[in-house]
């Protein structure tokens, strides 16, 4: 057998001041027990590492919190570090687990949803893009697309990895051409059907509304908005996204009959011009993946209030060390002083 792995947070991490006033946010991803997909989908890690991590986090003398405390915790906040946890893109295999900590557990979490992929999971729309993308180029024995008109507009490659690294390229750097790609892909990788997109492993199921009905239940799940279709909120015209923003509204309060003042950013990308969009659409707290703690109090007048989020990294998952390192070096100063037979040291 070989050597233990180390801890998410270090053999050596200390616990938390408690006196220190902030809160810190972990986001997940998926939650997957199948050693393919754990594989190719570097952010899942097991529901039994994240779970202990979370209660290793605990023990460090973190206080779990919903989403609904922050209004209040923003304009009189409690002393000690506080901890949310979120859940972001409602994939289908994380769902028995939250279900289960919800009601058993009773962790609260923020679950950021896509209502356009919620709304069409049975469809070949149900599924992230750039999903589709690697399932296509894995599955196809396609070497070339064209991809325009010009005689030099058409992707070659050799190694499927590196075709779908390129054409996500093209599609993150030109997101108003994606639409076009992806016909393009479609049309020209038909020997690959959508049954065989949606059966890859590099395909996640995603949760539908009944699911999501069921968790939004619980009156410590709180729902977010995290765009329609996972689309970047930085490349878009404030039009496009107050189109996005309020489409998003309708859909969550049609299905939920509430509408949500939370907004998670897909891929963390944003920038003050669109935090006052969302600002317009209703939207009282916007969330990045920018790792770092929040401290408390606020300054109650800027609206939405952004907050910094950590990616989880899962207890003992080596993969993601570097996560844990990077919650570690951003959490040093609010630990506790270390302890001696004599008391603190001063």
């Amino acid at each position: 057998m070989g050597s233990p792995l180390p801890t998410s947070l270090g053999d050596a991490f200390r616990p938390l001041d408690r006196d220190r006033c902030f809160v810190s946010i972990l986001v997940y991803h998926g939650l997957e027990t199948d050693p393919q997909r754990l594989t190719v989908h570097d952010l899942d890690i097991t529901p039994q590492r994240c779970l202990a991590e979370i209660r290793l986090l605990e023990s460090l003398g973190f206080c779990l919190i919903a989403a609904q405390e922050l209004e209040g915790l923003r304009h009189r906040p409690r002393p000690g570090p506080h901890l949310l946890i979120c859940f972001d893109d409602a994939h289908l295999g994380t769902f028995e687990p939250l279900e289960y900590w919800l009601r058993q557990e009773q962790i609260p979490i923020l679950l950021a949803v896509c209502p356009g992929i919620a709304t069409r999971q049975a469809s070949a729309r149900g599924i992230f893009w750039w999903e589709e993308v690697r399932a296509r180029f894995a599955a196809t024995h396609r070497r070339v697309l064209r991809l325009g008109d010009a005689a030099n507009d058409e992707l070659a490659w050799s190694c499927p990895e590196q075709g779908a690294a390129d054409f996500e390229y093209r599609c993150r750097t030109s997101p108003r051409r994606r639409g076009f790609l992806m016909h393009q892909l479609r049309r020209q990788t038909d020997d690959v059907s959508t049954a065989a997109v949606r059966c890859s492993p590099f395909v996640h199921r995603n949760m539908g509304w009944p699911q999501i009905a069921a968790l939004d239940r619980f009156s410590h799940c709180t729902i977010a908005a995290h765009s329609l279709f996972h689309d970047t909120a930085n490349q878009r015209t404030d039009h496009d996204l107050r189109r996005d923003a309020m489409a998003c509204r309708c859909l969550l309060g049609h299905h939920l009959g509430a509408v949500s003042p939370h907004f998670v950013y897909p891929n963390g990308a944003l920038e003050d011009r669109t935090d006052r969009v969302l600002a317009g659409c209703g939207f009282r707290f916007t969330y990045s993946v920018v790792g770092a703690p929040n401290p408390l109090p606020v300054d109650p007048s800027p609206a939405p209030w952004r907050l910094h989020r950590f990616h989880g990294f899962g207890y003992q998952a080596d993969e993601l060390y570097p996560y844990a390192r990077q919650f570690n070096h951003r959490h040093r100063s609010l630990l506790a002083p270390p302890q001696t037979s004599g008391g603190p040291t001063p």
